[in-house]
């Protein structure tokens, strides 16, 4: 079983390298990356491509929530994990808008950071109970909506995939016209049915023509 890769994004060294040396201590973790800077993380992300990017909020360079802006929507196999001294709904809600994976109080008993990495890398989500520090699914954490449409929350790139497989083009022809692998056309669409609630091409056909995205006549 391959390690799970991770970069860990922090302004603060001693912070860091404990962050570190606690998950290397891990059998099933591998710090692929480290950095106090914002630009230089989406460097690492680009040519690491790690399983997870941990990062704070206050870096040089760019922003730790536009780092993970930038990651969630060009490198989507890659999850994002906030790790910071912020804990008010509004940082949290922000985060989890653009797409992030995990959300974690730097205050937190440091083995819940470990069982949120794990979480994370399977796949699951997590965040930090902003009230009692204490960890808890982030399924079960319910934010009213913020755009009152989940087809606000899909990323350009998300939208230009669905659109193109909507009206039929296979994997291999939206890699193409996009320039990228059909297995990142397959992750980008995928996400996109899973923001949207949607599980099989029937729902997605009517959510698009209920959107506008694709008339009836093509259907």
């Amino acid at each position: 079983m391959d390690k799970i890769a991770i970069v860990l994004v922090d302004d603060h060294p001693i912070l860091r390298r404990g962050l570190r040396s606690l998950l290397e201590s891990n059998p099933n973790f591998k710090i692929a990356g480290e950095t106090d800077d914002g630009i230089a993380a989406l460097a690492l992300v680009d040519r690491l491509r790690p399983n997870i990017l941990i990062t704070g909020l206050q870096l040089s360079g760019i922003a730790g929530l536009e780092v993970a802006k930038q990651v969630i929507e060009h490198y989507p196999p890659t999850r994002v994990m906030i790790f910071t001294t912020y804990r008010s709904a509004g940082f949290v809600k922000s985060a989890l808008k653009i797409g992030v994976s995990g959300y974690v109080v730097k205050d937190t008993d440091l083995t819940d950071v470990v069982e949120a990495v794990t979480v994370i890398a399977a796949g699951g989500r997590f965040i930090s109970d902003i009230a009692a520090s204490k960890p808890i699914p982030m399924t079960d954490f319910v934010l009213e909506p913020m755009d009152n449409d989940c087809y606000n929350s899909l990323t350009s790139r998300e939208r230009e995939v669905l659109r193109l497989t909507v009206e039929g083009d296979s994997y291999a022809q939206v890699a193409e016209a996009l320039f990228i692998s059909p297995r990142t056309v397959e992750t980008h669409r995928a996400n996109a049915m899973k923001k949207l609630g949607l599980r099989s091409r029937a729902d997605l056909i009517r959510f698009a023509i209920r959107k506008g995205i694709l008339s009836t006549s093509q259907n």
